[in-house]
């Protein structure tokens, strides 16, 4: 097992959730998800150089506490956004049932006027 290949791997990991925890603290969320394709292919080649080695318990410390902090970090990242999808949810909502308001306001101000225009 190549350590320094992992570390190096981990580290890329890591730094690119520091990068996506940025861009949903300044809600740049459009640019979140090419990011987002480039960590998981990194995630990919991590998780298969993890299957290679056969006791994780006997990973270097340094690899061991960056494989948390990504763990923390990432879950930290999705609770952000699933937030964000929450009050996205509830503002479409409420804008969903004003315009149902206004719209049936609208109609019916229109179709029965207070004045009939024929007399």
């Amino acid at each position: 097992m190549d350590y320094h290949q992992l570390k190096l791997i981990c580290e890329k990991v890591y730094n690119i959730s520091l990068e996506i925890a940025d861009l949903i603290e300044k809600k740049a969320y459009e640019e979140v998800l090419p990011i987002v394709s480039r960590r998981d292919n990194l995630s990919v080649q991590l998780g298969q150089m993890l299957k290679s080695v056969p006791n994780q318990d006997e990973l270097p410390e340094d690899i061991k506490e960056l494989i948390l902090n990504i763990k923390n970090k990432e879950e930290k990242n999705l609770e952000q956004l699933v937030t964000i999808k929450q009050d996205l949810r509830k503002q479409l909502d409420q804008t969903t049932k004003s315009s149902k308001l206004i719209s049936a306001y609208s109609n019916e101000i229109i179709g029965s006027s207070l004045i009939d225009i024929k007399e």
